[in-house]
Formats: structure tokens, sequence, C-alpha cells
């Protein structure tokens, strides 16, 4: 057997690790940590193992790898997709198959004692224009990234206004409540109808997105009679149209079974 199978030894019990780690850990932060060697380096890593390459310089190698890996990690993700949800579960299982697959085969090489190219595992040595344009790069990603994610916690696929009515458990009184899910902060006009009557009227109500507005009124439960409650909603620019509507009703005490 050629000696440099026993290359592929750390190389494996990395990736073993790594799959192990995203399985066992329910941080975030760990799992991100357990993961980026499945994502950036090892599926590369083995593939140009298996795929039995001439040897190549440190540098060409590192590119080789990365990019071999990020291309599985996409295409694992377009797979997976067809399957099922993406889950950091399935996706490092998925990986860590295809670089053990990749591993067996470049073993299965050096076994037969073809030729096997020795990848190194550490990092490659780089010229300081090289390694000014490796930061450069890492730090154009990162803001990329950033951006991305701002971008995507910023934006809201459903823009709505929640307007509810409960009744206190203590009785005498309703709870109305409003919250602003909008794109922007807005103004309310509320409006509590008791059995066909305003009672109350509450005017310019400003909220700011994501703020919430909660009121109490009067509701009558000791004279036994059935009564309903309303609540209308009215945004500011907009007050002859009802924007939200919510109803309670009170059965009569001898209605009740």
């Amino acid at each position: 057997m050629d000696n440099r199978a026993h290359d592929l030894g750390p190389a494996i019990f990395a990736t073993v690790c790594a799959v192990v780690g995203v399985m066992m850990f329910d941080s975030p932060v760990v799992r991100t940590i357990a993961g980026l060697p499945l994502v950036f380096y090892l599926p590369g890593h083995a593939i140009f193992c298996a795929a039995g390459r001439p040897r190549r310089g440190p540098l060409e190698v590192a590119v080789f790898t990365v990019g071999l890996s990020i291309a599985v990690t996409v295409f694992c993700g377009l797979a997976l997709n067809l399957f099922g949800p993406l889950t950091p579960l399935r996706w490092a299982v998925a990986l860590a198959a295809i670089t053990l697959g990749a591993y067996w085969r470049a073993h299965r090489l050096a076994r037969d004692h073809r030729p096997l190219p020795k990848v190194p595992l550490r990092l490659p040595a780089l010229s300081r224009p090289r390694a000014l344009m490796l930061v450069v790069s890492i730090v154009i990603a990162v803001a990329a990234t950033t951006w991305s994610r701002f971008d995507a916690l910023a934006y809201r696929e459903f823009a709505f206004t929640e307007l509810w009515m409960v009744p206190e458990t203590r009785g005498g009184a309703v709870t109305v409540g409003i919250r602003n899910a909008e794109r922007a902060p807005a103004s309310y006009d509320l409006e509590l109808v008791i059995d066909n009557h305003i009672v109350s009227v509450r005017r310019g109500i400003d909220l700011k997105v994501g703020e919430k507005w909660l009121s109490e009124f009067a509701w009558p439960t000791r004279d036994g009679k059935a009564h309903a409650a309303e609540a209308r909603l009215f945004k500011r620019g907009n007050e002859s149209v009802v924007y939200r509507r919510v109803w309670l009703r009170r059965e009569a005490e001898g209605a009740r079974s």
C-alpha cells in the first residue's frame, strides 16, 4: 500500500469531528465553527485526492480545494432542497458523505499502487501582494454578507396592523390592543361600539414599527343580559374606511348551557 494513504487519516478524522460537532451541539456559533471545514475545505481536498491529479504548489491546491468545496456545498443544497428542508444536520451529513466517499476512493487508489497526490493540509505561504489581495477579498466578502443580512432582516414580506379585543378575567372591562407591523410608522383612530352605540373614541394613536398600544374599556357584565362589543380601527389619511374590525359577544345568563 502506498505510504501516502496514511496522510488521509487526519483529514478523515477532521471530517468525522466536523459532522459530530454539528450533530451534538445546539449553539449556532459552535455548529457554524464545526461546519466551516465541511463547507470550505474538506470536500474539495477529498475530491482533489480522489482525482489522482499530479502534485501542485500549495497555493494552487488551496485555490482548488476551496473552490471545489464551495461548489459541492452549492450542489448539495440544490439536491437537498428537492427532498426536504435545508437543515444544518442534513447539510452536514450530505457533505460528510461526499467527503468520506472521495477519501475512500483516494484510499483505493493508494492501495492499488496508483499515484496518489499528497495534498498538504497546511496553509500556503503567501507573498505580500497576494496576502493583501486575500485580505481585501475577505473584507469585501464580509461586507457584502453583512449588507445582504441587513437587507434581508429589514425586508418585510407582509405588512399589516394587528387589532384584538379580549375580556378581562375579573369582569367589567375589555382590553383592546393594536400593534403596528407595517413598513413605516402609522397613526390610527379607534372607535369602541357596545350594543350599537359608540361609547368611546380614541384619535391620533401614533405607533412606530413594532410598537403596541393597549387600553381598557368598561364592559357591562352584571345585568345578566346579552351584550355585543365591536372595535373599529381607522388609519389616518383614509378615515372613511374601516381598516380593521373585531367583535366580542357576551351571552345572556339564561342562554348559557
